[in-house]
């Protein structure tokens, strides 16, 4: 009986090809840990249904011999498929190091010297057009979304506006619920062992995206608060730096 295996690798993909005498595998091979899955085909049907056929109409040992290696050696290969889609992943990404704190990104964002008064600031470019701001200090922004202001229709020719795009018109302010009209979602998480608020868009592109941490450490007289966030980032921009914000590590400076 002549046995043999095609693997062929695509983009750290691996293509099994199996083929015997009595039986031949051509397709994509599905590989689940819970070893569950197809293994394969012969004739149409799966493994499992070959093997019942093999029970009740004596179908062949053969058969059942060439499965079993199979299994074995999907198994020799399924480490090197783990590895390989890691060590893919792994190089997609790089860590940023501020000293004080380390953070986790694509490999195209780059980091931008800024000067702050009475803090430790900076900035990160993601692309051309979206960057991402920090603030490390006694007194950094909570992120904490101003109320939407909103007024009636009728108001507006008692007020001498020129602009009106940051307002809210409506026809009645009866029943209003202010918290309608806000653009971010906020929820809590813990990031590196602190409690952080982390805010995104409720429409993806229009919002802050970014965290506030509103104790890091003890300094003089008073806590290091800190923030990180992008302003109406690009939708794939948003869910990178969602990401990366849970990839945060933080180091107290000693001077």
């Amino acid at each position: 009986m002549q046995l043999w295996l095609d693997v062929e690798v695509i983009n750290c993909g691996l293509q099994f090809n199996f083929c015997s005498s009595l039986t031949e595998f051509h397709s994509p091979i599905s590989i689940n840990l819970n070893n569950k899955a197809t293994l394969g085909f012969y004739n149409g049907l799966t493994v499992n249904q070959v093997h019942n056929m093999h029970q009740a109409k004596n179908v062949g040992s053969n058969v059942l011999t060439d499965l079993k290696i199979m299994k074995i050696l999907i198994g020799l290969f399924l480490l090197f498929i783990t590895s390989c889609t890691d060590s893919k992943t792994k190089s997609d990404k790089k860590t940023l190091d501020f000293g004080s704190f380390t953070i986790e990104t694509p490999n195209s964002w780059t980091k931008i010297k800024a000067q702050g008064a009475d803090s430790y600031v900076g900035r990160i470019a993601i692309d051309n057009t979206d960057t991402v701001d920090f603030d490390l200090g006694w007194y950094s922004n909570t992120l904490t979304e101003t109320e939407p202001q909103i007024i009636e229709l009728s108001m507006l020719k008692y007020m001498d506006l020129i602009d009106t795009t940051e307002l809210i018109i409506v026809e009645s302010l009866k029943g209003i619920d202010s918290d309608k009209y806000k653009k971010n979602n906020v929820l809590w998480a813990t990031i590196d062992g602190h409690k952080a608020k982390i805010v995104f868009p409720r429409q993806s592109g229009i919002g802050t995206t970014g965290i506030y941490i509103d104790s890091l450490w003890l300094r003089g007289s008073d806590v290091d608060r800190f923030n990180l966030y992008g302003d109406n980032l690009k939708p794939e921009n948003e869910k990178q730096l969602l990401e990366s914000l849970r990839a945060l590590k933080f180091n107290k400076r000693t001077k």
